[in-house]
């Protein structure tokens, strides 16, 4: 389990794994169509890709740090100050859409549950009223088969579609609570 300790290094000073991203400058932090000229910019899809990568390689034991090395620029503080916004905007927005995703989730399982009730007391009456055949034996089978359909799909997505969506949360809470720090070079 520890084959991350390979890949990434480790702050001595803080104890933090270090995720390690190379920009050339300051720009390609954000997307590249992203033209708004205020300070809550996109980011680049592909370094938000990676950073996801390295946040499931990481034990979440571990505590992040994320390091951008400008490779053709001298220290702004102002940029700096402007990534670190950015990025704390970006992952924010993205908690609040998974957020909004779980809640689809629940209202969907209580619309099938919903769905799933009303076909059962649809068969609970017509068992009695619909009499006997092969047509009211077919309805009422398959509206036993919908009860157990739609049950079915209220619980997957409670259990397992919330428990990813709940893991993306952590991760991206993850990469919030890092620690961001720039290295400059020139060439």
């Amino acid at each position: 389990m520890s084959y991350y300790k390979n890949i990434y290094n480790k702050n001595e000073d803080t104890g933090r794994i270090i995720i390690d991203i190379a920009l050339e400058d300051y720009l390609n932090f954000y997307h590249k169509w992203d033209n708004v000229k205020f300070k809550k910019r996109d980011i680049n899809p592909e370094m938000a890709h990676f950073l996801d990568t390295c946040v499931n390689q990481i034990p979440s034991r571990e505590s992040l740090e994320i390091k951008f090395h400008i490779e053709d620029g001298i220290k702004n503080t102002e940029a700096e100050a402007e990534i670190r916004e950015s990025f704390n905007h970006y992952y924010s927005m993205e908690i609040n859409a998974v957020k909004k995703d779980v809640r689809s989730i629940y209202k969907a399982a209580i619309i099938s549950i919903a769905v799933s009730l009303t076909m059962l007391i649809f068969v609970f009456f017509a068992e009695d009223n619909l009499g006997e055949g092969l047509l009211s034996y077919t309805i009422i089978n398959g509206f036993e088969i919908g009860v157990w359909v739609f049950m079915w799909e209220a619980f997957y997505g409670i259990v397992f579609e919330r428990r990813g969506e709940k893991k993306k949360i952590k991760e991206f809470k993850r990469l919030l609570d890092s620690q961001i720090s720039f290295k400059y070079s020139n060439r």
